[in-house]
């Protein structure tokens, strides 16, 4: 009874904020996006967000540039119901990092001998600009925006499928896991696997370069090439059928032979081979279970931005022993944060299961005292949204 109804009143908070859109109080004109840009990293690259407009793109704010680690962070944006596409494109200054060579003593992979060639483009895409965001920007995300290219028209729909057809070929979100931008940091399995997947791009760039036409670093390429293999079409019922998954699958799976990672890279760990056979041949993709999954996807990355966000001020009051609650509370959100991602991945969405009946199949497989920290600091994340504080419960 009590973890009834717990988790009844975790969903109220929930439906209360939108399901997550509007995490934070910032005005409809100083909304942010931000996160990494990596191939390697790409240092140095210029980057413009665009909101979907009856199917075209329409400049969003200002351009930037990435940092030195890759990142970037738009800001000042106007608020937005549309998807929105973040590209970035290589210029005559950009260079690149390469995550396939032995990071130095600072946790920083070293330089790349060659950057790709100016005019090189990847892009991410969000389904709307309601909250501060973070999404990150990859070939893989590259690849999900050209398969919802590929079926004609850009809208929430199609860059939901191409976010599927994602997760079907490497078994992760790459918008959302980070890519490592300091081996030194506690990274975590995931962004590792991401960053042997990357590494495998890498090393296919590296054999196309010598063939690859005003580009020696082959990323212009390879990039060219994947978008190529991730084109789809959609059938009579809306489902968006690849083209050549096999081909896609095969693609990736090249990227692994010869690959050897250095003993001192963060993904020297990671089985190489078990990772290459991990790599799926993409199936059909159904529009509304995958706006489904979108949709829970961005919930559970707005309450971990959340988390981020509040980290420094319990850190703070850690350092000055007035947290250990606070500590706890946040360890054990998190944690639950963590068991609903992996539990989402198992909750089979459909046309006849909504995301928030899913979301209420995860959370009964959770603990009560899980379940009641994740409400605790979910509502003290919103009011530190709010005030910029966090007060003790």
């Amino acid at each position: 009874m009590i973890k009834n109804t717990l988790y009844f009143c975790f969903l109220l908070v929930l439906v209360g904020c939108g399901g997550g859109s509007n995490s934070d109080s910032s005005t409809a004109s100083s909304l942010s996006i931000s996160g990494v840009v990596a191939k390697g990293a790409l240092i140095g690259a210029d980057v413009q967000a665009y909101q979907v407009v009856n199917g075209s793109l329409v400049a969003l704010g200002s351009p930037v540039k990435t940092d030195a680690n890759g990142s970037y962070s738009l800001s000042g944006l106007p608020s937005t119901t549309n998807p929105v596409v973040v590209k970035v494109t290589v210029n005559s200054s950009t260079t690149m990092l390469d995550e396939t060579l032995t990071p130095g003593g600072d946790g920083k992979f070293p330089l790349a001998t060659i950057p790709p060639k100016a005019g090189t483009v990847m892009r991410t895409a969000i389904q709307n600009l309601l909250s501060n965001s973070e999404v990150n920007i990859t070939p893989f995300t590259e690849m999900a925006v050209a398969a919802a290219v590929s079926t004609g028209q850009i809208s929430a729909s199609s860059l939901a499928v191409g976010q599927d057809q994602m997760e079907q070929l490497v078994g992760f979100n790459p918008f959302i896991v980070k890519p490592i931008v300091n081996a030194n940091d506690s990274n975590s399995t995931s962004q590792k696997t991401m960053m042997a997947y990357l590494a495998s791009v890498a090393n296919s760039a590296k054999t196309k370069g010598p063939t690859c036409s005003g580009d020696p670093s082959g990323v212009s390429c390879v990039l060219a090439d994947l978008n190529d293999k991730v084109k789809g079409s959609l059938d009579s019922s809306g489902n968006f059928i690849p083209a050549n998954p096999t081909g896609l699958q095969k693609a990736i799976q090249d990227g692994f032979t010869g690959l050897v990672l250095p003993l001192g890279s963060p993904m020297a760990i990671l089985n190489l081979t078990t990772l290459k056979t991990a790599v799926a041949s993409p199936t059909q993709s159904d529009p509304i279970a995958s706006m489904q999954r979108a949709s829970l996807d961005s919930f559970i990355d707005v309450m971990r931005t959340g988390f981020n966000s509040a980290d420094t001020l319990i850190n703070d009051r850690v350092s000055g022993a007035k947290g250990r609650i606070d500590t706890l509370s946040a360890n054990t959100a998190s944690d639950g944060l963590s068991a609903v991602g992996r539990l989402l991945k198992d909750c089979q969405i459909n046309s006849t299961v909504s995301n928030i009946v899913c979301l209420v199949i995860v959370l009964q497989n959770l603990e009560v005292h899980t379940i009641f920290h994740m409400l605790k600091v979910f509502l003290r994340i919103q009011e530190q949204y709010r005030l910029q504080t966090i007060q003790v419960m």
